[in-house]
């Protein structure tokens, strides 16, 4: 959950990474000259992801989607950007230090990247359509307090509401009934406690029902035929 958490939110820590490990900085021919040498580690440690991993993501990128270098901005130096505040619960402004670039490079190039991650959600997560998937989860089959009536249930469903950040003039329709600013965000799980769906971006006024049928309604959730998903009543 703090992994989800810190993906869907921006998180504005104010300890900074590059104070503690020490200043390095990616900019431009830098970061591509790491990349290019075995580095493995170094590229592990700031970024989550092996070289060669970070490689396939940025070919996926280039052929699915529109993120592409700019003028004097590479591809690499983007995802690079993207992946160092997601993965390290950092701010922009360590971002800023360990990149030699300008704030306001730093969230383009972090904002242009988020946009076309949400493709990679389209095309490697997928559903079970399979009419012949297996009968249910182990945890209700073998136990006769929840089998046979639990037996096609393949997981559960709720919203839940991520802190948002915005300016003043954005921030009316994401003040929840509690009084805070947030996103209403539908979570889907396996009964194996994994995402199968994060469906962002909602208001944190909207009722968790309009969330839900707006994910059905894009495609990002749907029910294998003869399966269900356990949530709130009152809600769905």
């Amino acid at each position: 959950m703090n992994m989800f958490r810190n993906i869907v939110s921006k998180n504005l820590c104010m300890d900074s990474y590059t104070k503690k490990k020490g200043a390095k900085i990616y900019k431009g021919r830098r970061l591509n000259e790491i990349l290019g040498q075995n580095h493995d580690q170094r590229v592990f440690n700031d970024f989550r992801m092996l070289r060669d991993t970070f490689f396939k993501l940025r070919d996926f990128c280039l052929e699915h989607t529109k993120l592409k270098s700019s003028r004097g901005v590479t591809i690499e130096e983007k995802l690079a950007i993207f992946m160092f505040v997601v993965t390290k619960k950092t701010s922009f402004a360590d971002a800023q230090e360990l990149f030699d670039r300008s704030k306001a490079s730093i969230a383009s190039c972090f904002h242009q990247t988020l946009y076309d991650m949400l493709t990679l959600h389209i095309h490697e997560v997928k559903l079970p359509e399979n009419p012949d998937y297996p009968p249910g989860h182990n945890r209700i089959i073998n136990n006769k307090k929840y089998f046979p009536w639990f037996g096609n249930c393949i997981g559960a469903l709720d919203g839940t509401h991520i802190y948002a950040y915005l300016k003043i003039k954005d921030a009316v329709p994401f003040r929840n009934r509690k009084g805070t600013l947030t996103q209403n965000v539908l979570g889907v799980c396996t009964f194996d406690l994994q995402f199968s769906c994060i469906f962002p971006g909602w208001e944190g006024s909207v009722h968790d029902t309009r969330v839900f049928e707006d994910a059905m309604n894009k495609g990002a959730f749907s029910v294998p035929p003869g399966k269900f998903y356990l949530a709130d009543a009152g809600s769905y």
